[in-house]
């Protein structure tokens, strides 16, 4: 087996492995009663599993493209129900908001994997500023089961947006194979 097979395994099952535990903490996440972003976010994980394991192999799909979308609109309600559940800072909201608009971006040029490899590294930045922020915030909760939770979902967003990177840079090159085998 090739160094580069190798590596793309070990990529592909790092994917696995936080779908996994992502799905995990959403159903449990789900057990306590947050149910519509949870499900979102199933549907989300369940769509990068299903691309990267499996739909991959389908020419000219766009199954990439409507999970980067989803996940962006998970993003969105995410950031809305926190203000709405806990009243939190603008920034805790801006710097996620920002990073949706950037998946939708991305999610309509697919086949530009050069210059999307920097947008996903400045949506991984808004996340990680948004999420700190709000680790930061929810330090100052007095209810231990909501900071439980809320420490959770934080670190949630970024492992989502990992898990997509995985599917999107590991499979772009059998994507395409696929697509230019069809005509």
């Amino acid at each position: 087996m090739s160094e580069k097979k190798t590596s793309k395994n070990i990529w592909l099952h790092i994917m696995g492995l936080l779908i996994l535990v992502e799905l995990a903490v959403a159903v449990k996440a789900c057990v306590f009663g947050w149910v519509i972003d949870e499900i979102l976010d199933m549907a989300v994980l369940i769509g990068i599993a299903l691309y990267g394991f499996w739909l991959y192999k389908k020419p000219h799909g766009n199954m990439l493209k409507y999970v980067i979308i989803l996940n962006a609109l998970s993003i969105v309600l995410t950031s809305v129900l926190s203000i709405y559940e806990w009243g939190d800072l603008l920034v805790e909201v801006i710097f996620p908001i920002l990073a949706a608009c950037m998946m939708f971006y991305v999610a309509g040029r697919l086949n530009r994997i050069e210059q999307n490899r920097y947008l996903f590294i400045l949506i991984a930045v808004c996340v990680i500023v948004g999420r700190f922020s709000e680790l930061v915030s929810i330090s100052a909760d007095p209810d231990p089961a909501s900071k439980l939770l809320r420490y959770l979902e934080a670190p949630r967003q970024l492992i989502t947006i990992l898990t997509l990177c995985c599917a999107y840079f590991t499979r772009y090159q059998e994507h395409k194979e696929a697509g230019l085998a069809d005509k």
